[in-house]
């Protein structure tokens, strides 16, 4: 049986909704904001796809380690379409930093942070309907992977209280990307602003609120990213990334209360 002509058309249109929307190749990660406040603080941050930590090695100087990793699949599908489109990415990022802190009043804290990392991505799309030179897609399997490394400048003010922290933080990424492998066509990777990634450093301004709500030990943190690009040429990035996690305050006075 025939299938009505809007059905068909609605349903290309979800497609290529969906292939724009499976072309991220940056997303900005979860920013380590510890606060610090004296030698010997200890700063953790968990969630499912990020494990963030930062000690004070002294009274203005701290060191930061984060990771993230994150794995997804989901699939559209049409009742009349035997074949369902999935889209598989898996991303890893790895970044390093040391960074300066001091007071600037009573429990208000501003602190500096420089590193690098660096990560890969991999987008999956099997199978997906990609332009050609015909009147009606064509369908295809593909696959984009690339590595990536960065540095970064992250600058933060903020409140500490025993029970809320609230702070305002801004990254300068420098982000490349390397080892580019794909199977997408020319027409799909300048479509989707993927083409030559690997031929240019892509500039982001990533400005940052970051809440804490909880306990003197343990807080429940809330935070929203916006990026935004400031080089040329166009990428295929998220701007706006929104993160829930627990932050474990290990600090000097937590510990010595914890192991006396």
């Amino acid at each position: 049986m025939a299938l009505p002509l809007h059905r068909i058309s609605l349903f290309y249109m979800l497609l290529l909704l969906l292939a724009s929307g499976c072309s991220v190749v940056y997303t900005p990660t979860m920013q380590n904001v510890p606060l610090m406040q004296e030698k010997g603080d200890l700063k953790m941050v968990l969630n499912p796809n990020n494990l963030q930590a930062a000690y004070a090695v002294s009274d203005h100087i701290a060191v930061m380690a984060n990771g993230s990793y994150n794995r997804t699949k989901w699939t559209i599908s049409d009742s009349s379409n035997t074949t369902p489109h999935t889209y598989k990415p898996y991303r890893y990022n790895l970044e390093a930093a040391v960074g300066y802190y001091r007071p600037v009043i009573e429990k208000v804290f501003m602190e500096v942070y420089g590193g690098a990392g660096f990560g890969h991505t991999h987008l999956h799309n099997h199978p997906i309907f990609v332009g050609n030179t015909s009147d009606e897609p064509e369908e295809q399997h593909r696959l984009f992977s690339a590595d990536n490394r960065k540095i970064f400048i992250q600058p933060t003010i903020g409140l500490s209280e025993d029970v809320v922290e609230l702070s305002i933080s801004s990254r300068l990424v420098a982000q490349q990307f390397r080892n580019v492998s794909t199977t997408y066509s020319d027409w799909y990777l300048e479509h989707n602003q993927l083409a030559n990634v690997d031929q240019h450093t892509h500039l982001f301004v990533e400005p940052c609120f970051t809440l804490r709500v909880g306990f003197k030990w343990v807080k429940f943190q809330t935070q929203a990213i916006y990026s935004a690009k400031i080089s040329r040429p166009e990428l295929a990035y998220k701007p706006v990334q929104l993160n829930f996690a627990l932050q474990f305050n290990l600090s000097k006075q937590n510990r010595a209360i914890l192991f006396r």
